[in-house]
């Protein structure tokens, strides 16, 4: 890895795994959530920083499970949007009963 991926935040680190991974280009990423691909590519490089809209917006164009979008927000310095449950906690006693009888 070169100096400056290593260098760049978490944020724009996990934001460009995840566009190279839906094999994104910046231009077509900026167009689908309505910024520039400067601003993007200022986001990627630690040079911006992205708001909470921005954050989903660009979560919900790369089509991200959930967990990988509370991911991006906490790597934005933001807090989680989507709540997380262990699979025995008693919040979801309910379900687990109504599925195993």
């Amino acid at each position: 890895m070169s100096e400056a991926l290593r260098k760049r935040p978490v944020f724009g680190r996990l934001l460009r795994d995840w566009r190279s991974a839906r094999q994104l280009s910046q231009l077509a990423l900026a167009q689908e959530v309505g910024t520039t691909t400067r601003h993007l590519s200022y986001i990627e490089n630690g040079r911006s920083r992205p708001g909470r809209d921005l954050v989903l917006r660009l979560a919900h164009a790369l089509d991200l499970p959930l967990r990988a979008r509370n991911e991006l927000l906490v790597a934005a310095g933001l807090t989680a949007e989507f709540l997380e449950n262990e699979l025995g906690s008693a919040v979801l006693l309910p379900y687990r009963r109504a599925v195993l009888g």
